[in-house]
């Protein structure tokens, strides 16, 4: 608005040299305000286009939480993804807010197999744009054209900056039929628990042919009860 209207009124001041002095001392107001404007954006702006981020994530059960710190201002959106790269590439994504330069999110891993967990969190405006609150776009430029520094990278015109951790998930159905199970883990397990989990493996890495599956059922039950010293005697009783 000054850049727009300070202008004018210096126009006004030249052309019309038969103002008020209430009309001038209006006028030669905006003038000032503008040159203020000027040299604070000019010498002052510390506006910080070097954008970091740090990330530490970690694995609790079936809970994945990440957090991390970043000078990007309050409100800015970082969008994240979390992928199962020994199945498929099977992956979740998502957004978290900056708030008070840190942020944090918990991911649950539940339809995740055992392998590596990549976490991956990037920022650029052009990401969940229609989120993106305006302050950050105006900052930072709508495809990140604005960000500096090393940090930054470009993608099909979209300036980004991201970080990445890989960690290393394990289920229990991963630890039963890893080939390196340990006795004293699968002896925590209940009868019950080791058969679903056997079933549940048959369904996810098997043949379709169904008789296969039951024939591997039963070798795979019958080697782990025995590694969790439950016999087919003694089953009943477990």
């Amino acid at each position: 608005m000054f850049i727009i209207f300070a202008p004018l009124g210096l126009l006004l001041i030249i052309k019309f040299k038969t103002h008020s002095r209430a009309q001038k001392a209006f006028i030669w107001g905006y003038a000032i305000i503008f040159l203020f404007a000027l040299i604070y954006f000019a010498f002052f702006d510390e506006t910080d286009r070097n954008i970091e981020i740090s990330l530490a994530a970690s694995i609790k059960g079936e809970q994945l939480i990440f957090s991390g710190e970043t000078n990007l201002i309050d409100g800015a959106i970082i969008a994240f993804e979390i992928e199962n790269l020994d199945a498929n590439h099977f992956f979740l994504e998502g957004a978290t807010q900056v708030r008070n330069g840190k942020f944090q999110e918990v991911v649950y891993l539940e339809n995740f197999l055992s392998g590596e967990i990549h976490v991956w969190v990037v920022f650029s405006p052009d990401y969940y744009n229609d989120e993106q609150p305006l302050v950050v776009i105006d900052q930072y430029g709508a495809r990140g054209e604005l960000l500096e520094g090393d940090n930054v990278k470009t993608y099909d015109k979209i300036s980004y900056v991201d970080t990445y951790q890989t960690l290393n998930y394990q289920t229990e159905l991963g630890i039963i039929t890893s080939g390196v199970a340990d006795q004293n883990i699968i002896s925590s397990l209940d009868r019950y628990t080791i058969e679903n989990l056997i079933e549940e493996l048959a369904v996810i890495n098997w043949p379709d042919d169904q008789f296969q599956q039951e024939e591997e059922i039963r070798s795979q039950l019958k080697a782990y009860r025995s590694m969790a010293a439950l016999t087919i005697e003694n089953e009943a009783e477990a």
